[in-house]
């Protein structure tokens, strides 16, 4: 996780500096970031070398080594670190990092986890991304077509459920999991068989909604 997201960033503008103990795998990112340092971040004095405060963002991917990731975000705190971004797998790890010092604590196992879990018991949706408790994007594959006025979206739907966008219709050859372009909404909505339709809501919802209007 570290290395994509580190590479991700310089992808996107920002000036990244990526430390790690091993070796190798600072060997195997030296080229795609601007700066890579070789040292256990546990270790409070070579910690302490760098300007903390000056970085904007200090991102602590460490969530399967706890104890380092804790005493790391201990340690920059005392050193006035700006932001703290961590990682963490459980919920409890979490509250502790956070109690401890740090601004955000992601937990991306944790939500792929509750993802896949609507995925294997909603056979409807193809694929689902919470972003809040209760809520999330799911994505399904039109079987049916559907005309509708753009004035009868948002009844056809309903009040639980929001219309985002269709994506292109699947090709034999193409991957599932890489994402295609939104088609804007024109004033007269037709949906195809094949397209994949986005909805907004609750999982419960919208599943609802696929087997009551959309003919699945």
């Amino acid at each position: 996780m570290g290395r994509t997201l580190a590479r991700e960033l310089v992808r996107r503008g920002a000036e990244v500096t990526a430390v790690d103990k091993d070796r190798d795998k600072t060997r195997r990112i030296m080229q795609d970031v601007d700066h890579v340092l070789a040292f256990d971040t546990t270790d409070r004095r070579a910690l302490g070398s760098l300007p903390i405060h000056d970085f904007e963002q200090i991102v602590v991917c460490l969530g399967h080594a706890f104890e380092a990731a804790e005493r790391t975000t201990l340690a920059l705190e005392d050193f006035g670190a700006q932001s703290i971004i961590n990682m963490a797998t459980t919920g409890q790890r979490r509250d502790i990092l956070l109690a401890i010092g740090a601004d955000r604590v992601l937990t991306p196992g944790l939500l792929q986890a509750r993802n896949l879990a609507v995925e294997l018991t909603e056979s409807l949706i193809d694929a689902f991304w919470f972003v809040n408790r209760e809520q999330g994007l799911a994505e399904l594959t039109l079987r049916t077509a559907v005309e509708l006025r753009r004035d009868e979206v948002d009844r056809f739907f309903g009040d639980k459920v929001r219309f985002v966008g269709v994506r292109p219709p699947m090709e034999p050859d193409d991957d599932p999991r890489k994402g295609g372009p939104l088609f804007s909404m024109p004033s007269d909505l037709v949906l195809d068989a094949g397209q994949r339709l986005l909805l907004f809501g609750q999982p419960d919802d919208i599943a609802r909604v696929a087997r009551k209007r959309l003919g699945r």
